[in-house]
C-alpha cells in the first residue's frame, strides 16, 4: 500500500491494479503460490489470520485506522479482497492435490502366492494396450505436473544458447545433460528416453519373428491410446522407439507386422501425426501442434520440443536481456515470455483419475532397456 512506501518514492500505486495483477498471477500462474511464504504474504497483504500491517493500514475492523489517501482507496476494495481470498484459497487446495499427485506412489503389493510363476508370470504380450497406455500416462503426467515454471524458463534460455551447435530446432534430448541432475525436467526427459529405449528393447530381444510382429502391433496400440489419452510426450517417445535405428533393422518383422490391415492403418496415422526425423526421432508436425492446441480444460500431457522452441524463439527475437542495466523490466519481451509459458503450464491444471492397473505397474516398475549398441547388434542378429 501507499502508505508503506517512502513519501519519496516516485511510483504511485493503484491498489486496483495491484489487485488485478495479483488475479491474473493467481490464476495464470499459482503454482508459485506453492512456496510456503510467497503465499503467507499474499494473505498477510488481503488481512487473513494474524496481525497484518496491510489490514492495519486499511484500516480494517480491529485496526488503528490510517489517515493516507491509500486506506479510503483500500477500503473500496472489500468485495475484491473477498473475491482475491476466495480464489487464493482454490488455488492453495489445488495445489495440495497437485502435491499428493505427485507424490510417490506406494509399492505395488507382491503377486498373490498362487500365482503360477509369481510375476514373471506376467509377459508384455498379455498385457493390455490400454492399461500399458494409462500407466505410462499417469508416470509421464506425474514427471510434468513436477516441472516448476522457472526450469521451463532457464531450458529455454539454454535451447536458445546452444541452438547454433544443436541444430534447429534444438530438442530437449540434446540438452539433457546440461540440466542439473536434480531438476525435474530432467527426470521428464530421462523418462520419455527411457520409454523408447524400453519399446525398441523389448522387440528386438525377443528371439521369435511372430512374437516381434505381435510386439509391433501392441506398441503401435499403445500410441494409439496415448494419443487418445492426450499424452502426447509417451506418443512421441513409444513412436520414437517404434522408428529407432534398431527396429528399422528388423525389415522382415516390420514388412509382416504392416500386412495387417488394422496395423498399416494405424502406422499410417500415426507417421502423419509423429513424423520422423533420420535417426526415428520425432519431429513437430503441423497435425501434432494442432492436436495439443486443442486441449485446454481436459488432462494432458504435452510434447515439450516446440513448446520449449516457442520459449527460446522469443529469447532470439528479442535479443535483449530480461531487464535493462537500471533494474527495469523489458515488459514486451516478458509478455511474450509468458504467452509461451502458458501454453505449456495450462497443461499443467488438470490431472488424470484412472483406476490402479498394479500388474501393469509392477510390470513397468522394472522394464528391460538395452544400450545403442546391444540394440543393433541383437536386431542384426534377429534378421
Amino acid at each position: 500500500p501507499p502508505t508503506l512506501l517512502p513519501t519519496t518514492h516516485p511510483t504511485v500505486l493503484s491498489l486496483p491494479k495491484v489487485c488485478s495483477v495479483v488475479l491474473v498471477w493467481l490464476r495464470d500462474f499459482y503454482r508459485d503460490f506453492a512456496a510456503p511464504g510467497l503465499a503467507a504474504t499474499l494473505q498477510a497483504f488481503l488481512g487473513v489470520g494474524e496481525e497484518s500491517p496491510y489490514a492495519a493500514a486499511a484500516g480494517e475492523p480491529g485496526h488503528a485506522s490510517s489517515a493516507g489517501g491509500g486506506s479510503r482507496e483500500w477500503s473500496s476494495l472489500v468485495l475484491v479482497k473477498d473475491v482475491m481470498r476466495r480464489v487464493l484459497d482454490d488455488r492453495l487446495a489445488l495445489l495440495a492435490g497437485h502435491a499428493a499427485y505427485i507424490a510417490p506412489a506406494p509399492p505395488a503389493p507382491p503377486p498373490a502366492a498362487d500365482a503360477p510363476g509369481g510375476e514373471r508370470a506376467f509377459r508384455l504380450l498379455q498385457l493390455s494396450p490400454g492399461d500399458v497406455a494409462r500407466e505410462l500416462t499417469l508416470q509421464a503426467s506425474r514427471l510434468f505436473f513436477a516441472v516448476p515454471y522457472g526450469e521451463f524458463l532457464a531450458c529455454a534460455r539454454l535451447l536458445a544458447a546452444h541452438a547454433p551447435e544443436l541444430g534447429c530446432p534444438a530438442r530437449l534430448a540434446a540438452l539433457e545433460h546440461r540440466i542439473p541432475p536434480r531438476a525435474a525436467l530432467r527426470a521428464l526427459a530421462e523418462g520419455a528416453r527411457r520409454v523408447a529405449n524400453w519399446v525398441a528393447s523389448a522387440i528386438v530381444s525377443e528371439p521369435e519373428g511372430s512374437a516381434r510382429v505381435a510386439l509391433i502391433a501392441l506398441f503401435l496400440r499403445v500410441a494409439d491410446h496415448c494419443h487418445q489419452l492426450r499424452d502426447f510426450s509417451t506418443l512421441a517417445a513409444v513412436w520414437a522407439g517404434l522408428t529407432s535405428p534398431a527396429v528399422r533393422t528388423l525389415a522382415k518383422s516390420c514388412a509382416e507386422a504392416l500386412r495387417d490391415p488394422e496395423t498399416l492403418t494405424l502406422y499410417a496415422h500415426l507417421s502423419q501425426l509423429c513424423g520422423a526425423a533420420a535417426g526415428g526421432e520425432p519431429r513437430e508436425t503441423g497435425a501434432l501442434r494442432a492436436a495439443m492446441q486443442a486441449h485446454e480444460d481436459v488432462p494432458c500431457v504435452p510434447l515439450l520440443d516446440p513448446l520449449l522452441a516457442d520459449l527460446a524463439r522469443v529469447h532470439g527475437d528479442c535479443g535483449a536481456p530480461d531487464t535493462t542495466p537500471q533494474g527495469l523490466l523489458h515488459l514486451s519481451k516478458a509478455r511474450r515470455l509468458a504467452a509461451a509459458l502458458k501454453r505449456i503450464t495450462r497443461h499443467q491444471h488438470w490431472r488424470y483419475n484412472f483406476p490402479p492397473a498394479p500388474h501393469v505397474a509392477r510390470y513397468l516398475s522394472d522394464p528391460l532397456v538395452l544400450e545403442p549398441a546391444q540394440l543393433l547388434a541383437r536386431a542384426r542378429a534377429c534378421e
